[in-house]
């Protein structure tokens, strides 16, 4: 695949090691064979980036990354593309000579999470695969940071790491690599009067395949300095296939000439690999029905005449000099560009019979095999009567291909880690609590008032649209989960006022905004979606508190520091949230959110091929949906264990319950605080509370 690239014109290669890859099924490289690779991509003048874009519990994190690292890193590895926070941190500790790459999974959709991530170490990001072109711009001018985009190949429905349906419906988390694509499979839409809707084919959650050729000058233009193709788990004729195209319409650009794609290249795009029709995907739009492959899901790539065995043409030429005088050592000179290495052997011999031609001299030099390089130019000059024993050729060749590839190399550096591991040690300065503080968060105001009519008391947990209905003045206000377009501005007024709120944020751009508005580390909490499963993760933020991550199981939240976060005992767990809107699939909005009759807090429902309904939230204030579990998590009957966990509190979370569900709930919790446990009267699931995810 890498040699594949390489012929087609690719400037790097991303590639996962055996462990921690977002692609754990693919048949990723051991650091034998990533070290090969890398020394033919630095041979060519390429990088190589180590994808460690998986979230990491703790014993991976203090008992395996480090060494893992080491291996990769003294392999010659150029960047880490990063999605745990944790291990963005051990590196920079670690590893200084890697560059970071934030991985598309942290989501970054603003300047503020770009400057954010530039503050902490980070040389690149890989923008949300959201972002319209003027996004994408925006954040160029904003924040001095290299922005790479994806411009080829498969796309998730769901913004990047804010996806837990696979975690959730199947125990295969796509934070670990693991996705099952439940995305890709049919549902039926309803409304939440149980009328059936038609949003043009069962594929509700499967969009077309992302195709930027058209796109790649305005790219530049914005400031995108990398342009990233999808090419893991697929087969080289893809690769070089497409790869080819667009280096070949990348250069046309760069040298100024008309850029215009042919229909030939179009076809082969689609022959290469695809769902029928490309799209664009956001480039210019935040959501159409055009993006989605209604009727299909599938993906078809048709035969290509690209032989991967027939790999001759990425070698290098390099040039040769051999010379043996009567009683002089032999050498050899070889020169690659501007390195030039000379090795000597033996001393020649006159010969007593037969002396050595230059043709015999010629074959055995010619034996460079399938390495890296060919003879572009080589002169012979041996005396009359030299005899040089054939062995002797042959292991003068070796040692000097040998010598002019490590001096070729050694520009990169020989690294070595910096200095000794030191695990972090899990310091859990919680209480085993005999109260513990309840929070609510809700979605309606009509969900605020029943709970404060109920008498229990907590915390309330506000999203955005609640926010001017605070009362107490402890509330939590919660950013919205994706921050882009006019979102910061309409949340700034609100912080600028009121720096010493208390304040959630479930994104890096959520972060880099309250920081930029100069709310203090000790009054924010961290989300669900800003992962945190390992201490040293949680450590590296720095916050108030964390949410108490919901993909690790009980046993697993015993071994974590899980003083002054918050645990989910009762809520749906949002599986998704999409740039995409069934609403507008289905025809119920226009796009304008004007005049439609629907507004946030409206829901749809997805019905897979078990009957089972899911929620979607129509969240027309952040132009979202949403879609929830189809059971709410109720732990409810377990908050003892959960005392004993040492958190500071635990969470009561509603979506589209009414008053009468509700109050049934706050019972329940009313009764289990009094140390009465019982289980649910509802259909409930434990979530990964009994099971860890792979």
């Amino acid at each position: 695949m890498a040699k594949a690239v390489i012929a087609a014109g690719a400037d790097a290669v991303y590639f996962a090691g055996r462990d921690f890859g977002a692609r754990a099924y693919a048949a990723n490289l051991d650091p034998k064979e990533a070290e090969a690779m890398i020394r033919i991509l630095h041979l060519h003048g390429k990088k190589a980036y180590l994808t460690v874009n998986t979230l990491l519990k703790n014993l991976e994190m203090e008992k395996q990354l480090y060494n893992y690292l080491k291996l990769y890193y003294e392999a010659g590895t150029d960047a880490v593309l990063v999605q745990d926070f944790g291990v963005a941190s051990l590196i920079r500790e670690y590893f200084p000579g890697l560059l970071l790459h934030a991985s598309t999974q942290m989501n970054t959709a603003s300047s503020y999470g770009a400057a954010f991530l530039k503050e902490r170490g980070f040389s690149r990001i890989v923008a949300a695969r959201e972002l319209s072109v003027d996004e994408l711009s925006q954040i160029h001018s904003e924040c001095d940071i290299e922005i790479e985009a994806f411009v080829h190949g498969a796309l998730c429905v769901c913004y990047s790491g804010q996806c837990l349906m696979s975690s959730f419906l199947g125990g295969r988390s796509g934070n670990r690599g693991r996705c099952a694509q439940p995305c890709r499979l049919p549902y039926e839409v309803f409304d939440k009067n149980g009328v059936k809707l038609n949003p043009g084919g069962p594929y509700v959650l499967s969009p077309k395949d992302l195709c930027g050729i058209d796109d790649l000058p305005r790219l530049a233009e914005a400031g995108v300095c990398s342009l990233k193709i999808e090419g893991r788990m697929k087969q080289p004729a893809y690769a070089y296939a497409v790869t080819s195209i667009y280096r070949k319409y990348l250069d046309l650009y760069l040298e100024n000439k008309a850029y215009a794609v042919s229909d030939e290249d179009r076809k082969r795009l689609l022959a290469s690999g695809s769902r029928g029709v490309f799209t664009n995907a956001y480039f210019d739009m935040r959501h159409t029905p055009g993006m989605m492959s209604f009727e299909d899901s599938s993906h078809k790539a048709e035969a290509d005449e690209y032989d991967p065995r027939k790999l001759s043409d990425i070698r290098l030429g390099i040039a040769g000099s051999f010379i043996a005088f009567e009683g002089e050592e032999i050498w050899l000179k070889l020169s690659l560009g501007d390195t030039t290495v000379t090795v000597t052997g033996t001393e020649c011999q006159s010969a007593k019979n037969r002396p050595t031609t230059e043709e015999a001299v010629r074959e055995k030099l010619d034996r460079l095999g399938e390495g890296p390089f060919f003879w572009q130019e080589l002169d012979v000059n041996i005396s009359d009567n030299a005899f040089i024993p054939l062995k002797e050729i042959n292991e003068l060749r070796r040692r000097g291909v040998d010598a002019l590839t490590d001096k070729f190399l050694g520009k990169y550096g020989q690294r070595k880690a910096v200095k000794e591991f030191q695990p972090f040690r899990f310091n859990n300065n919680g209480n085993n609590n005999s109260s513990i503080r309840l929070y609510f968060r809700v979605t309606t105001k009509e969900q605020l008032d029943t709970i404060r009519s109920s008498g229990i008391g907590g915390r309330m947990i506000l999203p955005y649209p609640l926010w001017n209905k605070a009362q107490v003045g402890d509330e939590i206000f919660e950013l919205p989960v994706v921050i882009r377009g006019d979102t910061a501005a309409r949340c700034s007024g609100f912080i600028k006022n009121n720096p010493n709120k208390l304040y959630e944020a479930s994104s890096f751009d959520g972060l880099g905004l309250l920081y930029s508005l100069k709310v203090d580390p000790d009054h924010i909490y961290g989300g669900h979606r800003l992962y945190a499963l390992s201490d040293r993760t949680k450590k590296t933020f720095g916050l108030l508190g964390t949410k108490v991550p919901i993909e690790l199981s009980g046993p697993e939240l015993f071994h974590r520091d899980n003083s002054g976060d918050i645990m989910l005992i009762y809520g749906r767990v949002p599986l998704m949230y999409m740039a995409n809107c069934i609403a507008l699939d289905c025809g119920l909005c226009k796009g304008d959110h004007a005049g439609t009759g629907k507004k946030a807090g409206d829901f749809l429902y997805l019905k897979d091929r078990k009957g089972k309904r899911m929620p979607v939230q129509l969240d027309c204030t952040e132009c979202q949906n949403v879609i929830y579990n189809v059971l709410p998590v109720d732990l409810i009957d377990h908050i003892e264990e959960i005392k004993g966990m040492k958190a500071a509190g635990v969470e009561i979370s509603f979506t589209n319950e009414g008053a009468d569900e509700i109050y049934v709930v706050i019972e329940r919790v009313k009764r289990a605080l009094r140390g009465i446990y019982e289980k649910p009267p509802y259909e409930y699931t434990r979530g990964h509370f009994n099971k860890s995810i792979l």
